[in-house]
């Protein structure tokens, strides 16, 4: 997930959904953010949950609204990324921990686009564990989140544009 604002957190509505849509008790999740290598800058634990509600709306998962919200139970420390409306123009990054190496941030910041339907497909390799991270894109502000990871396709990573969440 990322901290988009100080008591809030994007993700995969798959990350936080049982596989007909359940929804996870928020209490059962904590936000950890800064977290590198068994040492965090801050932890808080997740007050609710909002899954998109197109996303299970079939009875099993559509992967153009694979997206979620969490609100903590309380601000956190760190300062959140800013969200910007998405561009299909490179380079975009992605920034998350895989099951590969859980305890690192991994990233990749050349990662070129292109829109499919209502899902962006990146060329940059995702791994399992990426599900939820945000992908990246440079503006006048610094890097701001304009996507999330939803899985791995056959050319790399698919993600769901933030504006899907109206």
């Amino acid at each position: 997930g990322v901290l988009i604002a100080p008591d809030q957190v994007l993700t995969a509505a798959h990350c936080v959904a049982e596989p007909d849509g359940t929804v996870a008790t928020p209490a059962d999740f904590t936000f950890v953010a800064g977290w590198l290598r068994g040492e965090a800058a801050d932890a808080v634990t997740v007050k609710s949950i909002w899954i998109h509600p197109s996303a299970y709306a079939s009875g099993k998962l559509n992967i153009l609204y694979d997206i979620a919200r969490l609100t903590l139970e309380r601000a956190t420390t760190v300062a959140p990324l800013l969200v910007a409306n998405l561009h299909v123009s490179a380079p975009f990054g992605i920034v998350g921990y895989s099951t590969k190496r859980p305890h690192m941030l991994g990233a990749a910041f050349d990662c070129e686009s292109e829109r499919l339907s209502n899902i962006i497909q990146l060329d940059c390799a995702v791994l399992p564990g990426n599900s939820g991270s945000p992908v990246l894109t440079q503006t006048s502000n610094g890097w701001s989140v304009t996507a999330i990871v939803s899985a791995m396709g056959r050319n790399g990573a698919l993600a769901v544009p933030i504006p899907s969440l109206d």
